[in-house]
């Protein structure tokens, strides 16, 4: 009887796992089409259990107004979610909000500590940012920068990455940098 019990569990348990990668897949379909609220209404649940992909999706839509009202300080929020889900995507997004104080006060140290993760992760933007970055910031700020990146990587052992159709481009990035066939890692 056990078995039985454990075996519908595990049968349960799988069957569940399609259906959220499906409805990630709507929540794209619907904003690549335009249908913004319902690609709103499909990702911002999934992005609330910890979906890293549709977190980012939800700052994005806020980030350029798509379905919601614009909000940098939500999109920052979402980006950061899905940055700290190990999303290189996000981590090079947050490291951009904080360099240049879009949604909150402007922060080097977050800046450069985000924009490191997200090279180290095989962003190449994200290093020139880094670098260009470190040419207003004192060796102290740097070091702190750097022992914050170390310190996430030790607690956040895994990182993933995203294709442009799973992480549109947002409209502030030029687009020869995001569909780059040497932009993002695997791509």
């Amino acid at each position: 009887m056990r078995l039985i019990l454990l075996a519908s569990f595990l049968g349960v348990l799988l069957g569940l796992q399609p259906a959220a990668a499906g409805t990630l897949e709507i929540g794209i379909k619907a904003y690549s089409h335009g249908d913004h609220r319902r690609a709103f209404a499909v990702l911002k649940p999934l992005a609330q259990r910890g979906n890293a992909v549709a977190q980012f999706n939800v700052g994005l839509m806020y980030d350029e107004g798509k379905g919601v009202p614009q909000s940098f300080s939500h999109a920052f929020k979402w980006y950061a979610r899905a940055a700290e889900n190990g999303l290189i995507e996000a981590q090079y997004t947050v490291g951009y909000f904080h360099r240049w104080g879009r949604g909150m006060k402007q922060n080097v140290v977050k800046a450069h500590m985000w924009l490191n993760l997200a090279a180290s992760g095989g962003v190449r933007h994200a290093g020139e940012e880094r670098y260009d970055e470190e040419q207003v910031m004192t060796g102290a700020q740097i070091a702190k920068a750097q022992e914050l990146a170390v310190a996430w990587r030790a607690r956040h052992p895994r990182v993933m990455s995203c294709g442009p159709r799973q992480c549109p481009r947002p409209r502030w990035l030029p687009k020869a940098d995001w569909y780059s066939p040497f932009y993002w890692r695997g791509l």
